[in-house]
């Protein structure tokens, strides 16, 4: 049986990219008009509101996760990255900012992953990969570049994904799929080869998953 939960029912938007359900048990739909905190029962809905820099900064939402210390960080179409404070229920911006390339490398958030690290990895549709430094407030950001081999290979992005050896892969379209080298800070190329049968049968790889032992 199925139950359907749409705008009838106080859902914003029946257009929902992302849910996640954080520590407390709430479940949140990042939807493509605002953001949606449900208890089982009832609705919160977050949306930017004009003039209020502590309010959502776009509503059009592509990616939710939340990290170890219970901040719901959201990826949007345009208004870059948002960290949002259940408690204080107030929202943080992070956008580019052409003047400063330890901004966030495009507004255009696609993907947004915590690691078992606590790391934040943001993954953007044509701006590459940005690695967030809770210290600084400042973004690294990963971004291929042709004449360098051990770059990532796409600015283009699907996701990130953690294996149960603690290493980051990124899908990537038409540059297959990319192990980043935390030594180094490069990154290794899984990509289809025609002389290889047995080689990633396609360059675009939108998902992956891990099979348990």
């Amino acid at each position: 049986k199925f139950t359907n939960i749409t705008t009838e029912n106080g859902l914003s938007s029946n257009s929902i990219n992302s849910i996640i359900q954080d520590k407390k048990g709430f479940l949140w739909f990042g939807t493509e008009d605002g953001l949606n905190r449900y208890d089982g029962y009832t609705f919160n809905v977050y949306r930017n509101k004009r003039g209020d820099n502590n309010s959502l900064s776009n509503n059009f939402i592509w990616s939710l996760c939340e990290d170890k210390n219970g901040m719901i960080w959201i990826g949007t179409d345009g208004g870059g990255l948002n960290k949002f404070n259940p408690v204080a229920e107030s929202f943080e911006r992070f956008a580019y900012d052409n003047k400063n390339n330890n901004s966030l490398s495009s507004d255009i958030v696609q993907n947004v992953f915590i690691d078992s690290k606590n790391n934040l990895w943001i993954s953007s549709w044509g701006g590459g990969l940005n690695l967030f430094d809770r210290k600084t407030n400042s973004f690294k950001r990963f971004r291929h570049n042709p004449n360098d081999e051990k770059s990532i290979g796409s600015d283009k992005i699907f996701f990130v994904f953690e294996d149960s050896k603690s290493r980051i892969w990124i899908g990537t379209e038409e540059a297959g799929l990319n192990l980043f080298k935390e030594k180094s800070q490069s990154f290794k190329k899984v990509k289809h080869n025609t002389a290889d049968k047995h080689s990633i049968s396609f360059n675009n790889v939108t998902s992956v998953s891990e099979l348990s032992d």
